[in-house]
């Protein structure tokens, strides 16, 4: 190889991999006329921060300034409803933004409704969340109760998954005795097939001294579905089915006595699951929750079913602090012998999320 033709390929490998640079770069449009190149530092507060290629240096522009945007790369873009995902962002002249992520997912978004983060921010995004409360309720049904209560919730979520788990306990003291015990404790998986549609796995254990209840224990699939999935508003809706074991206490003596009848009701069944689930953002402080399950047994769908509702107020106290107000109702319709339906607790709780 001669010298003449190193060198013509040297400039054309430097032509080349300028040109890819070019190509790769983000590019913004603007209202006065100016194209920009470079690439997007940051999204929010009003303005632009774009770090232009021909000046070597970031340049703040007003968001309203800016007629188009598009990024080659993907960036880290935080959602008005606290999501954070890495994609690339397209923002047209007219319409709504368009993020598209390595899958290929892609969604709309109001030109509004969104940041992109800092490399520094986007580094303290973590996919681990989660929370701890404190509360104290009062139980009608199978006790008539004042409760103290401790739970904890930690989730992973990143593009298309959402692991879940929990535990909750509540206990009754009374002359120095605990005469009445709840725990319980779960997992759960879901997976995005869509922004709305997805599916479902669980895991769920629960032990209630109130109802005699040694364990249940439930292991249920499904999908659901966003039917609203707006900022301030979302609803969903769940259909599967859920496989029970119950498993009661055995009856004393003394209870055996007074009532010869009187037998344990171990069960197992397999009940369809329905489910759905409300949270309404009312202000930038106060929230609202609503969520019920109605699971009827395969068998017989109309005798033997479990209900569970909740409704619950979230006021924040600061950016991880809040109080919490609420009922909950667990209604099972063919209890054992001596074991009411119903029973019906409300709560008030701090927490605190991180």
């Amino acid at each position: 190889m001669n010298r003449k033709t190193l060198t013509a390929l040297i400039a054309a490998w430097v032509w080349m991999a300028s040109f890819a640079t070019m190509t790769m770069a983000d590019s913004v449009s603007l209202r006065n006329g100016d194209q920009l190149t470079g690439r997007v530092v940051t999204v929010g507060d009003g303005k632009l921060v774009f770090h232009s290629d021909v000046t070597d240096s970031d340049i703040e522009i007003p968001w309203d300034a800016v007629v188009s945007l598009q990024t080659e790369q993907a960036v880290a873009i935080q959602m008005s409803d606290g999501r954070q995902v890495m994609a690339r962002l397209n923002v047209p002249a007219a319409g709504d933004a368009r993020i598209t992520t390595a899958a290929g997912d892609e969604e709309s978004v109001d030109r509004n409704g969104f940041q992109v983060m800092g490399e520094e921010q986007a580094k303290e995004v973590s996919p681990w969340s989660g929370s701890l409360r404190l509360d104290f309720s009062t139980t009608q049904g199978n006790s008539n109760t004042a409760t103290l209560g401790t739970s904890a919730r930690v989730q992973h979520e990143t593009e298309k998954t959402v692991l879940a788990g929990y535990f909750t306990s509540f206990f009754q003291r009374s002359d120095g005795d605990r005469n009445a015990e709840n725990y319980s404790w779960g997992v759960r998986a879901d997976y995005k097939f869509t922004e709305r549609a997805y599916g479902y796995g669980s895991a769920d254990w629960l032990t209630d001294s109130f109802r005699s209840l040694n364990l249940r224990s439930q292991i249920g699939v499904g999908g659901g579905y966003k039917f609203v999935d707006e900022e301030d508003i979302d609803f969903a809706g769940e259909l599967g089915l859920t496989y029970t074991i119950d498993d009661f206490k055995e009856p004393t003596a003394r209870e055996r006595t007074a009532d010869p009848t009187l037998k344990t009701s171990d069960d197992e069944y397999l009940s369809a699951r329905l489910a759905e689930t409300v949270n309404w953002k009312m202000n930038d402080s106060v929230q609202l929750r609503h969520f019920a399950e109605y699971l009827p047994s395969v068998e017989d769908p109309f005798n033997d079913y479990l209900l569970r509702a909740i409704l619950e107020f979230r006021v924040a106290l600061d950016k991880n602090l809040y109080l919490e107000l609420g009922a909950e109702d667990r209604y099972d319709n063919s209890p054992p012998k001596g074991i009411k339906r119903n029973d019906l607790r409300f709560y008030a709780a701090i927490g605190y999320t991180f």
